[in-house]
């Protein structure tokens, strides 16, 4: 895993598993993992069986806690798992459980911003969230697990990048990113959407 020594901060970012396809997801909706969802995280709790980290992380929806109970599973040692309200999903509003494809949701993200989620949560007050969130683990240095949603990471990834516009990331189900940030706070990206505890990695993203 990676080394911190005493002036790094590292963040492990995985996304929750899949739930059930006729369940509603996406924003504040509330489904449980589905079979293949669990198998999912458990393939992610035996990769990460053998890491050591200072704190671990949750966003409160059931299908990250699910998530972050099966990687516990595996890890015998090593801290409990902390509820983080600042790690849930952006809200939106009127839309919650829209599907991806409908136009409202496909304007909504032209957009570049929150702000055209009807009711939803502000992009500005999303942003600052995962500020606090970046800001408040980097006064603790170590390797911390989050276990979180795509458009948390996604917006994570792009404060580390410096990106201002939406959704240049597109984290996969039960992937690995990772962020480090240095004493003077400036963050750096080392992964983006890893997979290798999956078998068919290499079949699934070289397939033509």
């Amino acid at each position: 895993m990676i080394d911190t020594g005493s002036q790094w901060t590292a963040l492990v970012l995985v996304r929750h598993g899949s739930v059930r396809e006729d369940a509603m997801a996406g924003g504040r909706f509330n489904p449980a993992l589905s079979e293949d969802g669990r198998a999912q995280a458990d393939a992610v709790g035996q990769r990460l069986a053998e890491a050591e980290f200072t704190s671990v992380r949750v966003s409160p929806l059931r299908r990250t806690v699910e998530t972050a109970e099966l990687i516990e599973a595996h890890r015998s040692r090593g801290p409990a798992c902390t509820v983080d309200p600042d790690l849930v999903e952006c809200h939106r509003g009127q839309l919650e459980g829209v599907p991806e494809d409908d136009p409202d949701v496909r304007a909504a993200w032209r957009g570049g911003t929150w702000e055209g989620w009807p009711g939803g949560e502000r992009r500005t007050d999303f942003r600052e969230r995962l500020r606090r969130v970046l800001a408040g683990l980097h006064d603790h240095p170590g390797v911390h697990l989050l276990v979180t949603h795509g458009n948390v990471i996604n917006e994570l990834l792009c404060l580390a990048a410096g990106v201002s516009g939406c959704a240049p990331f597109k984290p996969a189900i039960a992937s690995l990113s990772v962020l480090r940030t240095d004493r003077d706070g400036v963050a750096r990206i080392v992964a983006v959407n890893d997979l290798w505890h999956f078998d068919d990695v290499l079949p699934q993203h070289l397939a033509p």
